[in-house]
């Protein structure tokens, strides 16, 4: 490997730790540094199937906090939107197609690493019935770690589902790649921004942490939150999926990296 291949590989692992990705995403982002062409969508083979006695039913949400402007934008007009995927015990869907990992390569920058997950196809069936059980589901809300997709850990939320439990995860804008939401909205972070690098790696990543913990953290504790509320709308309200399906009172918190700390605080 050349010296100026190293330099971006360097690049790119140091940014990613500072933000909290995940070390399979990391060696996947060196992946993509090394070959030094656009990302493309590339065929892959399924997830491992679930283990548990249920299928499995997903289904996303656009969520916007009309009562809360977006920190990260000086527009004042702009509220803050959540994308959130959920995956759930289901039942029986023989033949049914199963949803792809990415469902719209638009909704990330065009270089994003995720546009090659479009034609990745997972084991979950997009609206399949609930399964039917003798009481509601327990429920795990799942935060992805800084940088990351809601839908990253789709390997574990797809067996827990399988097992009986509802996962749901969404994103946090300002700190994901999300640019394009369904409604229309573009995202474009210009308030809040993350430090620029010095070259110093000790002031670069203390600079990073304060951050995080001034900045980031709160707004995703509020996102969090907020998700929470949600999820109760959805367990209480007539004709959704998930009336009277949902146990509220036994509600997890899991997470990778920065948001396995935002389990804790929560």
């Amino acid at each position: 490997m050349g010296k100026r291949q190293m330099n971006r590989v360097q690049r790119v692992i140091l940014g990613a730790l500072l933000g909290g990705v995940s070390v399979p995403l990391v060696l996947a982002l060196c992946a993509v540094a090394q070959a030094d062409q656009p990302a493309k969508a590339q065929k892959a083979e399924g997830f491992v199937r679930p283990r548990g006695p249920y299928a499995v039913g997903t289904h996303e949400y656009l969520w916007i906090d009309q009562k809360r402007e977006e920190p990260f934008t000086k527009d004042p007009s702009d509220r803050r939107h959540l994308l959130a995927r959920v995956w759930y015990p289901a039942g029986p869907v023989p033949g049914k197609e199963t949803a792809f990992y990415v469902l719209d390569g638009n909704e990330y920058p065009e270089k994003s690493i995720y546009r090659r997950g479009q034609n990745i196809k997972t084991n979950s069936v997009t609206d399949a019935p609930l399964a039917e059980s003798h009481g509601p589901f327990p429920v795990l809300v799942y935060q992805p770690g800084g940088g990351t997709a809601r839908f990253i850990a789709t390997f574990q939320a797809e067996q827990l589902a399988s097992r009986g439990y509802v996962i749901v995860s969404a994103d946090h804008a300002g700190f994901s790649e999300t640019v394009l939401y369904p409604d229309g909205y573009r995202f474009l972070a210009d308030t809040m921004l993350a430090p620029k690098e010095t070259g110093h790696f000790r002031d670069d990543v203390l600079n990073n942490w304060g951050w995080l913990e001034r900045e980031v953290f709160p707004t995703w504790l509020a996102d969090a939150s907020y998700t929470l509320d949600k999820i109760g709308e959805l367990a209480r309200t007539p004709g959704q999926l998930f009336y009277k399906r949902l146990d509220v009172n036994r509600i997890g918190m899991m997470g990778w990296s920065f948001g396995g700390a935002i389990g804790v605080q929560m």
